[in-house]
C-alpha cells in the first residue's frame, strides 16, 4: 500500500509539470496567433512606437535619412530639404543620447467605418531623453498610420524636441515667455491629409 501511495504521488508531480508545461506552451503561442487561429498583426500603436525606436536609433547615429525614411511620402516629395532640416533639428539635441524613457502612444485619433480604418493618426512621445552634456529633452512626433486611399500621407507628420527645463521654467512662472530656444520641430502645414 505504500509503494502504491508513493506511486501515486510521483505521478502527480509528473503530472503537474506536463500540465504547467502545457500551459506555458499556450500562452507563448497565443503571443503571436490570435484566437482564430490568423497571425498576430502588430496594432498602429505598436508601429508607431517601433517607428519612434527608428527615429532613436537615427538621432543616435546621426542618421537624417534613417529619420526622414519615417516621414510620409507627400512629406519627402514635397520637401527636398526634409534631411537637411532634421540635421539641424538633431543639433538641437546638444550631445550624444545617453538614456531615454520607453516610447508611449501620447495621442490616438481614429476614424472609421464599416470598410475599417478611414485615417488613424497620433503622436508618439519620449521624455527623459539625457545627453551626455546634462541636457533632458523630450521628443514628441505625429504620424498618420492609415489614411485610407491615400497612402502618401501614411507616416511621420512633424518632429518636435522640447527642452524640459526650460519649459518647466516657462510653466512655472505661468506667463507668455518666449520658448522658441526651447524648442525645435521640423514640419510643414501642406504634408497633413485634408477630407
Amino acid at each position: 500500500m505504500e509503494n502504491e501511495i508513493k506511486r501515486l504521488e510521483k505521478n502527480r508531480s509528473v503530472t503537474i509539470v506536463v500540465m504547467l508545461v502545457i500551459m506555458l506552451a499556450i500562452v507563448l503561442s497565443a503571443c503571436t496567433v490570435s484566437a482564430g487561429g490568423e497571425p498576430h498583426v502588430k496594432s498602429k500603436s505598436e508601429k508607431a512606437i517601433e517607428q519612434a525606436k527608428t527615429i532613436l536609433q537615427g538621432i543616435k547615429s546621426g542618421d537624417a535619412e534613417k529619420i526622414a525614411d519615417q516621414f510620409s511620402p507627400i512629406a519627402k516629395e514635397k520637401h527636398p530639404e526634409l534631411e537637411n532640416d532634421i540635421k539641424k533639428w538633431m543639433g538641437f539635441l546638444d550631445g550624444e543620447i545617453i538614456s531615454y524613457g520607453e516610447p508611449v502612444r501620447d495621442f490616438g485619433d481614429a476614424t472609421w467605418d464599416e470598410d475599417g480604418y478611414i485615417i488613424w493618426g497620433g503622436s508618439i512621445e519620449i521624455d527623459n531623453v539625457k545627453t551626455d552634456t546634462g541636457k533632458t529633452d523630450e521628443i514628441v512626433y505625429g504620424v498618420y498610420a492609415t489614411v485610407r486611399d491615400h497612402p502618401e500621407y501614411e507616416g511621420v507628420t512633424d518632429l518636435l524636441v522640447i527642452d524640459t527645463k526650460k519649459q518647466e521654467k516657462a510653466n512655472m512662472e505661468d506667463k507668455d515667455i518666449d520658448l522658441s530656444d526651447a524648442q525645435k520641430s521640423v514640419g510643414y502645414d501642406d504634408v497633413y491629409w485634408e477630407w
